[in-house]
């Protein structure tokens, strides 16, 4: 990971300091920290984890630190300033200068779970394994199935909306977004032709 400065590309030290090789999301939260989710792929001889950058220290955590797998899929921080790692073998909360598996109620056990957010008003939507989740009243629930083993990105606009992004039986790629209670369709795309997708994110248009 590093710096591009429009000629060159600046590793800035990280080629010895990462939690592995592979870096899937680089996160940072409100304390102006980067958070590094690294994973084994090239190499599965090498191991994974999650690698902190504050204050130009870097700190690395592994399953020896309580994460439930080395294999980080990505970090989320809630409004409250809990921080979530979301695992391949499930998510876990900081706690002091570990973790623990994530314990709230209704949540899935181990799910492969790969985004969190937090839409206006405090309401957590998670893109788990096999469903959309939703944290109301302190407990978390399905609102929205998926098939197939495909995924359903979710994103929080900058208007407040939540929406996702799921593939029906037929292949073809709907938007719907939440009206309070669960996910409405609002549009049809095109055929997904046998993709599948993984983040929605808005532009800056």
């Amino acid at each position: 990971a590093g710096v591009f400065d429009g000629r060159t590309f600046d590793h800035r030290g990280t080629e010895q300091k990462l939690a592995g090789p592979s870096v899937r999301r680089i996160v940072e939260t409100s304390d102006g920290a980067l958070w590094f989710c690294c994973d084994r792929w090239p190499d599965p001889g090498r191991t994974g984890g999650l690698t902190q950058l504050k204050g130009g220290r870097f700190r690395t955590y592994g399953m020896a630190e309580g994460l439930p797998s080395d294999h980080l899929l990505n970090l989320f921080e809630q409004s409250s300033g809990r921080i979530i790692a979301l695992t391949a073998g499930g998510p876990a909360v900081r706690e002091g200068e570990g973790w623990i598996p994530l314990r709230d109620e209704g949540y899935p056990p181990n799910d492969h779970t790969w985004d969190m957010q937090e839409a206006p008003g405090g309401l957590v939507f998670a893109q788990g394994g096999a469903a959309t989740l939703v944290q109301q009243g302190g407990r978390w629930r399905a609102c929205l199935r998926t098939t197939d083993g495909a995924s359903a990105p979710l994103h929080v606009t900058r208007d407040g909306s939540v929406l996702v992004a799921s593939a029906d039986r037929q292949s073809v790629l709907s938007i719907s977004r939440w009206d309070g209670n669960a996910f409405r369709q609002v549009l049809n795309e095109a055929p997904s032709q046998g993709t599948d997708s993984r983040v929605i994110r808005q532009a800056p248009d």
